[in-house]
C-alpha cells in the first residue's frame, strides 16, 4: 500500500524509459547502421543484419553472413548513464527504470 501513491509515477517512468530507449535504438540504427559515417557499425550492420534478414530473398544480392552483431554496442550508452541515474534517482525509481530498460530491450530483440 505504501507504493500505491507512486504508481502513476512508476508508469510514467516506465513509459518514458521505453520511448527513450526506442528512440535511441532507432537513431543509432539509422545513423550508424545505414550510413557509411558509422564505419565499423555500418559494415557490421550490412554484413550481419542485412545478410541475415535478406539472404533468402530474391530481391537482394546474397552477402555472406559474417560475425559482427552490433547489439552489444547498444548497451554502452546504458552502462554509461546507469551509474548517474543510480546516484540521482531514489532507488525505487531507478529500479523501475532498469526493469523498463530491460523489458524494452528484450521486446525489441524478441518481437522484431
Amino acid at each position: 500500500m505504501r507504493l500505491l501513491p507512486d504508481l502513476p509515477l512508476f508508469v510514467l517512468i516506465a513509459v518514458a524509459t521505453h520511448l527513450a530507449m526506442s528512440f535511441a535504438r532507432t537513431l543509432m540504427h539509422y545513423k550508424l547502421g545505414h550510413h557509411p559515417m558509422g564505419g565499423m557499425f555500418f559494415r557490421n550492420h550490412i554484413n550481419f543484419h542485412h545478410a541475415l534478414l535478406f539472404q533468402r530473398s530474391p530481391c537482394f544480392a546474397y552477402a555472406p553472413r559474417q560475425r559482427g552483431n552490433n547489439t552489444p554496442y547498444f548497451f554502452i550508452p546504458m552502462f554509461l548513464l546507469a551509474p548517474c541515474l543510480y546516484i540521482i534517482l531514489p532507488f525505487r525509481f531507478f529500479l523501475v527504470l532498469a526493469v523498463a530498460c530491460a523489458i524494452s530491450f528484450l521486446r525489441a530483440r524478441l518481437f522484431r
